[in-house]
């Protein structure tokens, strides 16, 4: 287990929620309250069975329910798609053919990390009696959720995940630009990208332990699989002498929280060097070491203080 948190962190209280995540539920509503649009595409073929013909329609509105969705605009999309078919008179069209269709639900046409549902290619013939064609039936039709999910903080920063799953033989997952900029967990757009079949089962008592740690603004925050604000766990200072200086040791903070450390001679008035360090992204109990020399002029004293700041 690579830098994973422990599971055993406890939620703030009251308890906030952050991002609608954890189960099928809260993921499938969240996404569907995101569509701002619904795509369809259909090819016929031609009577040398190549695609020619292709049409299309656009539904602009968010769907409310899955079933609204799938029936009422994918459904109105595939029916009109048809009846240009039936109702027009192209000659070099097959009727008796596939039609393939491909459906799409975004918020923006053309960016793929606003995907939010989508079925890909799917063939379907017209119903056929004698001469005349018909729409065939579609109330078999799902859209299937995007395998990333995409939620928009504003003011996010830096992001890293940790997911994982009791038993698994391999190390937990971790996506952290520190580690490998191709994992970084927000796009281009600013979006915070996460996979879909983790944080639709990764409540408590769920298949994954997950947690996120996320940089928004200047706050630094950790979220559990419920999408539920957690409590930072605490941090230890220990402090030895060595020749000139006091070097002292820091543990326990969480991967990416920044720390500085403040001293002062009286605990009333307190100063620092400006010196930010960020826990290690490959383990999270790598401590952080600080080094001051040896004050002569009577006591010393020093405590820790965080610092929300990127990490990188």
């Amino acid at each position: 287990m690579v830098g994973a948190q422990s599971r055993a962190l406890t939620q703030v209280i009251p308890p906030q929620e952050i991002l609608s995540i954890g189960s099928e539920e809260k993921v499938t509503k969240y996404a569907l309250s995101q569509i701002k649009q619904t795509i369809a595409w259909a090819w016929a073929r031609d009577t040398n069975d190549q695609f020619a013909g292709t049409w299309g329609g656009v539904v602009y509105r968010a769907p409310t329910n899955k079933y609204d969705l799938d029936q009422r605009i994918a459904g109105v999309l595939f029916t009109n798609c048809m009846l240009v078919l039936i109702t027009n008179s192209y000659p070099f069209l097959d009727l008796d053919k596939n039609v393939q269709f491909l459906f799409q639900s975004v918020r923006m046409d053309g960016i793929i990390d606003c995907t939010l549902f989508e079925n890909g290619f799917i063939q379907v013939k017209l119903d056929k009696s004698g001469t005349n064609y018909t729409v065939p039936d579609f109330s078999w039709f799902s859209m299937k959720i995007n395998s990333k999910m995409t939620f928009y903080l504003p003011g996010l920063r830096w992001a890293r995940l940790e997911a994982g799953y009791p038993g698994d033989t391999n190390a937990f997952r971790v996506n952290d630009r520190r580690l490998d900029a191709s994992t970084d967990p927000i796009a281009s757009d600013g979006g915070l990208v996460l996979p879909t079949a983790v944080i639709m089962d990764s409540s408590t008592g769920g298949k994954y332990w997950m947690t996120l740690s996320l940089l928004v603004n200047s706050k630094f925050m950790m979220i559990d699989g419920n999408g539920m604000l957690l409590a930072e766990p605490l941090t230890s200072l220990s402090m030895e002498k060595s020749g000139s200086n006091f070097n002292l040791t820091l543990r326990g903070g969480p991967s990416g929280r920044g720390y500085l450390i403040e001293r002062s001679t009286d605990m009333k008035k307190w100063i620092n060097d400006g010196l930010i360090k960020h826990m290690s992204p490959v383990d999270g109990d790598f401590p952080l070491t600080f080094s001051f020399p040896v004050t002569t002029n009577g006591n010393c004293f020093f405590r820790s203080a965080p610092r929300a700041t990127i990490p990188y």
